[in-house]
């Protein structure tokens, strides 16, 4: 997850190079009040940390096309033994496993996510 801000002058999103969990640990590390300047306009602000958000990195989309590859890769690799009657149901029990990975962890990130702009 990624922490972003809103310029206060040209509303643009900054992403912040700072990291926290949520906004208490957020406090204790850079206090009440963090300075940042905009990368679009160059102006100075004070930001609170309810001012601060989080947002999905890429992360997601890399999980989620990493996973797509596997299963193909997976159903490349096991096409000729689902040919034979004993192991038909071997292709999809391949394909859910990845599929259960990618859904857990999108859901664990989500979460994370979730509890920064929650908190």
């Amino acid at each position: 997850m990624k922490l972003i801000v809103y310029c206060k002058r040209c509303s643009k999103k900054n992403t912040l190079k700072i990291k926290a969990s949520d906004r208490v640990e957020l406090k204790k590390r850079y206090g009440d009040k963090i300075d940042l300047t905009c990368k679009k306009c160059n102006a100075k602000n004070k930001f609170e940390s309810r001012d601060i958000k989080a947002e999905p990195i890429l992360g997601n989309s890399v999980l989620f096309l990493l996973t797509i590859i596997f299963i193909f890769s997976v159903i490349w690799f096991l096409w000729d033994y689902t040919k034979q009657v004993t192991s038909r149901y071997l292709l999809p029990v391949a394909v859910s496993i990845p599929l259960l990975i990618y859904v857990t962890a999108s859901n664990a990130i989500n979460h994370k996510i979730q509890i920064f702009n929650k908190s």
